[in-house]
């Protein structure tokens, strides 16, 4: 069970909300007895001037334990584990407003393609901490905002909280509290007319079918990967895929996949923050060519963009959007450049310096 003294009135949480307020910390690492630890612009620093001393008693008990938390004005996501016999919790501190789509550099295609969308699986992939969760928040309270629709969301924990003056119905399901049996609440939200399904991470064969299963009967279904490119995405989705159903289902993924978009979170210097950025690669959406791709999966990572006319003004042909995150900023240029494979460095060079401050599409993969 989740055990911690994280109030208002404790020591410890007086001093977590005092680090909070300074809007650079991401994160905090809290074991007993020992120094806090927090997460500055992405580099882990020691808060010597203060020990953690617990106010109660704590039983180690093995396992990790997923729950939100909110403290003053602050809210954060929790994880609670075991190191060497201790209790230790790290906690991801949460904006309290979700962010608008534009302000966490979605790209503009993406957005429209998952506003106007009646149906189709949307996936936002990443490594862990670079922010899905919230891109989804801002790209969910977008649509919420603009069509009248039944939203069903499934969360461990929750971790945005949607406001309810939406023009949509917003139902979060927080599994543990709300829901205890994921698959089972996944399969019984195809009845509950919804129009949006959130289903978080997609980690295991069941989920990923379920995900199928919904987007192909007409609904919108968004979930996360952990993976870096789009081509990988596929790759590692119709692996979880039991093999004698694999045919099946890769012939549905190609048919219902409505995007791919992985993102990398990189530091911005000038604002002293970390920046949400839409790395060297990758927003996919659905058309012909991507949907030919995708079932024939042995093609998938020596596929080439087909390139049309199309691209610049729809965005209907594989190819891959790269949003600079400002004009000027030489080093986060310097690392995509630095991150992309080395055999498309030279025309991501060449599109950068064509295309700088600006959002497009670019011919490579």
């Amino acid at each position: 069970m989740p055990q911690h003294d994280f109030r208002e009135d404790t020591p410890v949480g007086q001093r977590i909300m005092q680090l909070a307020q300074s809007g650079s910390i991401s994160d905090f690492y809290i074991t007993p007895w020992e120094t806090l630890c927090y997460k500055l612009n992405g580099e882990l620093h020691r808060d010597e001037s203060f020990i953690y001393t617990p106010t109660l008693q704590l039983d180690v008990v093995p396992g990790c334990f997923d729950y939100a938390i909110v403290l003053g004005p602050h809210r954060f996501r929790v994880n609670q584990l075991v190191t060497r016999g201790k209790l230790r919790w790290v906690m991801r501190l949460l904006p309290v407003q979700i962010p608008t789509a534009e302000q966490v550099s979605v790209p503009a295609p993406a957005i429209k393609a998952f506003l106007e969308s009646k149906n189709g699986l949307f996936l936002v992939c990443g490594a862990t901490g670079s922010g899905k969760s919230t891109t989804i928040a801002s790209m969910v309270l977008h649509r919420a905002q603009r069509r009248r629709e039944h939203v069903v969301t499934f969360e461990d924990p929750i971790e945005y909280v949607y406001p309810d003056n939406t023009a949509s119905l917003i139902s979060q399901r927080e599994m543990g509290t709300d829901e205890l049996d994921f698959g089972a609440s996944l399969r019984a939200a195809l009845r509950q007319a919804p129009d949006v399904i959130n289903i978080g991470e997609i980690r295991d064969g069941q989920t990923a079918e379920i995900a199928l299963q919904a987007a192909e009967t007409g609904h919108v279904v968004v979930a996360t990967l952990h993976t870096s490119t789009a081509a990988q995405t596929v790759a590692r989705f119709l692996k979880l895929i039991p093999s004698e159903r694999l045919e099946s289902a890769q012939s549905t993924f190609a048919d219902v996949m409505g995007m791919i978009l992985c993102q990398r979170l990189m530091l911005d210097e000038e604002k002293a923050s970390a920046s949400r950025f839409t790395n060297s690669s990758f927003s996919m959406t659905q058309c012909p060519t991507s949907s030919d791709v995708v079932s024939s999966r042995n093609s998938i990572k020596n596929s080439k963009s087909v390139g049309s006319g199309e691209c610049l003004t729809v965005n209907r042909a594989w190819r891959f959007a790269l949003k600079k995150v400002g004009a000027g900023h030489r080093r986060i240029r310097n690392l995509a450049i630095a991150k992309a494979r080395s055999a498309n460095i030279s025309k991501l060079k060449r599109f950068l310096h064509n295309h700088s401050g600006t959002q497009t599409c670019s011919s490579y993969i």
